[in-house]
């Protein structure tokens, strides 16, 4: 029975993601979502004011539509908590099912929501301009030695 369900499953992805396909992006648009990822994770615990880490993150977007429809991406970041002062910064890559790529960068300070923007794209993202803001809504049960954070995204882009 897991098998049979495990199939219609990965049938059914396949047909989802085929459709997504060939679906027109809007030139400009708003989105507000949610993403979840989880990967490894490094830490430096120096002391209780001093420590950071850096971690490589995979996600999901399985949003209805818009900009980040059935992307998948992988983020590279690096943090530090010194003296009560937290700063976040990374670069993420987010690939949609055709192929077609944005790479951005995010950065965030303290208890502030965080800010990403891209930088380049390729394909249908050739020249896209992405400003949007970010902020963890949950931890979730990390396996041991990784991270597992949803994030709550919202912002605009347009497309040349």
């Amino acid at each position: 029975m897991n098998r049979k369900l495990a199939s219609l499953i990965g049938v059914s992805l396949c047909i989802i993601g085929a459709s997504a396909v060939g679906a027109d992006l809007a030139k400009e648009g708003k989105y507000d979502q949610n993403e979840c990822f989880v990967g490894a994770h490094h830490m430096i615990m120096h002391s209780k004011d001093a420590m950071g880490g850096s971690y490589t993150v995979n996600g999901v977007s399985p949003v209805a539509s818009g900009l980040f429809h059935n992307t998948t991406s992988v983020c590279n970041g690096t943090w530090t908590l010194v003296n009560g002062e937290y700063n976040e910064m990374g670069s993420c890559e987010y690939t949609d099912p055709a192929g077609d790529k944005i790479f951005g960068l995010f950065n965030r300070k303290n208890q502030e929501s965080g800010s990403f923007r891209a930088v380049g794209g390729t394909g249908k993202y050739n020249g896209i301009a992405v400003a949007s803001n970010w902020m963890p809504v949950t931890d979730a049960p990390p396996p041991a030695g990784q991270i597992a954070v949803c994030t709550r995204e919202w912002g605009s882009w347009k497309l040349r």
